[in-house]
């Protein structure tokens, strides 16, 4: 339960980056509110649910160049990005190294 628990809190630290990141680009978050068919209310009341953590950062990797941006900014490798990712559920097999 320790590690799930790990798990947790690391996605809700990332996931509350995450949403500061896309916030803080007016464009950028009206893009994600648009095609997610999400309202401000729902960051608020979702964050810290780990199926919206992984679609979140689902959207995040399908555009490159934001992925960096967010990486770099969090000092963060879009790797270790990617483990969290497959921690959470929807994410899938991970074939890496933890």
């Amino acid at each position: 339960m320790q590690r799930a628990s790990h798990i947790t809190q690391e996605a809700n630290d990332i996931i509350l980056k995450l949403l500061v990141f896309l916030s803080t680009d007016g464009e950028r978050l009206e893009r994600f509110l648009a095609l997610s068919g999400l309202v401000p209310g729902d960051l608020r009341e979702r964050h810290g649910d780990p199926v919206f953590q992984g679609f979140l950062l689902d959207y995040l990797f399908q555009d490159d160049p934001i992925t960096q941006a967010f990486c770099s900014e969090i000092e963060i490798s879009p790797e270790q990005l990617m483990r969290l990712r497959h921690k959470l559920p929807g994410g899938g097999e991970w074939n890496g190294t933890d």
